[in-house]
């Protein structure tokens, strides 16, 4: 089987280069992705077991896990934990900080009482891999970390979720296979270009220390070429294609920079694994615009009592430069950079548009539609 970074390569090439196959298989595929967003209703809320450790309920002698399912943490402890009932894979930047703490506010949504709390977990696509553990182990593993309390659906996110999903979703379907997910996609392009601008934050150590940076962090340590340099980047994607550069640290981020924009191969494998009647995908521009409206309209499709969510707070826009606003370190997106993302992301758009009309994204940039 490929890498990780080899298959991240691979869809990255199927996204830009070979949509229309890619959309052709979706149609095929036994599992249609037309359907997602009519979810289906949640099974009844988390109850602890009735015993200190429920009986195994398989020949194999593991005991049976689902979304929902409580365990005490160890035999003979008294604190009891559950498994997740939603789980939200994605998108970065695309609003899933947002979402999250909007949705556990509703009384009977949690997020996890681990460490870190809101943050990801992670589990599917880390700690998975780094436990040689049985299916009941990693499970009880899973709830521990997480720590979703009985009595409610606990509410877990990760956003690398949804670009590793060869590999994440059929681990998840061992463990939960009637969790429901929840997609968040924002426009390819803002999607993008706001990763990009996060990058702003993540070299300032790097500068501080004066420790040497790969050529796209240089690109990005550049203020006032910023977003020039931005355009720059497309010319990493070709380079990547090579085997010897596929594990190289400038591909890594340049293809993470690509290909977590690339929807319809993840959604792909999405559908694999789970029924339409499971996932919901939401426009995150919808959210931004409609917090409660989107909020409760989940809520309705999953059997649960609509919530006031309140009035959602929007985040400050970025600066033309950095140096216009001391406090910020971000940049606005040039109309040149905007046109030639629309440019590469333009087939994809339109093969989503046509494969899940309900998410109507004309509201995504216009230039798709032109």
């Amino acid at each position: 089987m490929p890498s990780v970074a080899e298959w991240h390569v691979h869809g990255l090439s199927a996204c830009l280069v070979q949509v229309g196959h890619l959309a052709a298989e979706m149609r095929r595929d036994s599992s249609t992705l037309t359907d997602f967003g009519t979810l289906s209703a949640l099974l009844p809320l988390p109850r602890p077991p009735p015993h200190a450790m429920p009986r195994p309920a398989m020949p194999s002698g593991e005991y049976h896990m689902d979304a929902g399912t409580c365990h005490t943490t160890k035999p003979g402890h008294t604190m009891v934990v559950c498994l997740p009932s939603l789980v939200m894979p994605g998108v970065m930047k695309g609003g899933t900080t947002e979402f999250s703490a909007e949705a556990t506010q509703h009384p009977i949504i949690s997020h996890s009482r681990g460490s870190r709390s809101i943050m990801e977990i992670h589990w599917f696509n880390r700690d998975w891999a780094a436990a040689n553990l049985s299916k009941t182990a990693r499970a009880t593993a899973y709830m521990a970390k997480g720590q979703w309390p009985p009595g409610k659906y606990g509410f877990d996110r990760s956003t690398d979720y949804l670009p590793e999903a060869r590999t994440v979703f059929p681990r998840m379907h061992s463990l939960m296979p009637s969790v429901r997910l929840i997609v968040l996609l924002r426009e390819p392009g803002a999607r993008m270009f706001s990763q990009y601008n996060n990058g702003y934050l993540k070299i300032a150590k790097h500068i501080k220390r004066g420790e040497p940076m790969n050529p796209v962090y240089s690109c990005l340590a550049a203020p006032s070429d910023a977003p020039e340099c931005f355009d720059t980047l497309v010319s990493y994607v070709a380079t990547c294609d090579a085997a010897d550069q596929i594990d190289s640290k400038v591909c890594n981020l340049t293809v993470s920079l690509f290909y977590r924009s690339c929807y319809l191969p993840q959604l792909l494998e999405l559908s694999r694994n789970y029924p339409s009647q499971q996932v919901a995908v939401l426009v995150s521009e919808r959210f931004f615009a409609d917090v409660n409206t989107t909020l409760n309209a989940v809520w309705s499709a999953l059997g649960l009592p609509l919530h006031n969510h309140g009035q959602h707070r929007r985040l400050q826009a970025p600066c033309w430069r950095p140096e216009e606003c001391p406090n910020q370190t971000k940049v606005r997106m040039l109309e040149q950079t905007k046109r030639n993302l629309q440019g590469l992301f333009s087939p994809q758009v339109e093969a989503l548009a046509q494969l899940m009309p309900h998410l109507e994204l004309e509201t995504w940039w216009p230039g798709y539609w032109s």
